[in-house]
């Protein structure tokens, strides 16, 4: 007598496909360190360029300990590259101490406050401290800015206002953004892909 084969139940295990990736137990997921801030100001500064457009997004923050204050840029709504460098306002002074005292200076006076070296942070800066009361317009000459206000006061103040405890990466030096609008004519943002022309047979 012959012996029938029982037919096999179909498989219920789908085999992944080749394009599937599957994290392995040896996968090691990079983990990104925090510091905490207390948030003490946020707010917008209108740019100072006469073709500028849009405005710019900014935090004032002081560290854990409340003994330094940062400003940090959060936004741009004109496009183009900005860093979200927190630039401790002691650079910045040190910046405009370094120039002549009571001379309108110009706004890359304060590029060196900052480790990235996009060409719009000195500019943004002083928008912002614009913004804060910390700097004015030069009277007398065009495009160029002075020390304004009462900068040991401010600093005060901000210290002793209550703020946010938040929570940010801890090194944001050379993180940027970049809104989808390109920047026109910036040959460092374009890259020309060329095809290799065809040997011949």
């Amino acid at each position: 007598m012959n012996k029938s084969t029982p037919a096999k139940k179909p498989s219920t295990n789908v085999e992944p496909s080749a394009d599937a990736q599957t994290p392995s137990a040896n996968t090691v997921i990079p983990l990104i360190a925090l510091a905490q801030f207390w948030l003490l100001e946020a707010g917008s500064a209108k740019k100072l360029g006469l073709r500028s457009t849009g405005s710019l997004g900014y935090q004032v923050l002081a560290d854990h300990d409340r003994k330094n204050l940062f400003i940090a840029l959060t936004q741009n709504d004109g496009g183009g590259f900005f860093s979200k460098e927190r630039v401790n306002m002691l650079s910045i002074e040190a910046c405009l101490d370094a120039h002549k005292a009571g001379e309108p200076f110009p706004s890359k006076t304060l590029k060196d406050a900052y480790k990235s070296k996009s060409s719009n942070n000195a500019g943004f800066m002083t928008a912002t401290l614009r913004t804060l009361g910390l700097t004015a317009a030069a009277p007398d000459a065009e495009s160029k800015h002075v020390v304004a206000g009462d900068w040991d006061a401010w600093r005060k103040k901000m210290i002793a206002d209550g703020g946010t405890l938040i929570e940010l990466p801890a090194d944001a030096d050379d993180e940027k953004q970049v809104q989808p609008e390109p920047l026109p004519d910036h040959k460092e943002h374009k890259k020309t892909l060329g095809i290799p022309a065809k040997k011949p047979q």
